[in-house]
């Protein structure tokens, strides 16, 4: 079993480089109109999970709510992928592999 964390700029980003296995298209009914969309997988072989932006820095409000000090952000939106199996990734454009001293979401 091997985890992966990755980073790139847009989700979109993952859909183009990640591919077959990891991303399907799928079609789906949104209110009667027949759709396509990308998705991550989960299947025997692998789990993927979104994780999308990480706050880096809580923001501070106020008792009536009022932002006080807006929250900052690790640069771009994050991946997890667990190989339950040898599999390769694919070569990455403006994906990249990283590793967190301490990552923000971790398989249970």
């Amino acid at each position: 079993m091997t985890d992966i964390y990755l980073k790139a700029p847009t989700k979109e980003d993952f859909f183009n480089e990640l591919g077959e296995p990891f991303v399907k298209e799928v079609e789906y009914d949104n209110d009667g109109t027949l759709a396509t969309k990308k998705i991550f997988t989960t299947e025997k072989g692998h789990a993927c999970s979104y994780v999308g932006t990480i706050v880096d820095e809580e923001g501070i409000y106020d008792e009536e709510g009022n932002e006080l000090k807006a929250p900052t952000f690790v640069d771009g939106v994050h991946l997890n992928i667990r190989l339950l199996e040898d599999m390769d990734l694919p070569e990455f454009t403006n994906v990249e592999q990283v590793t967190p001293n301490s990552p923000s979401r971790v398989w249970a």
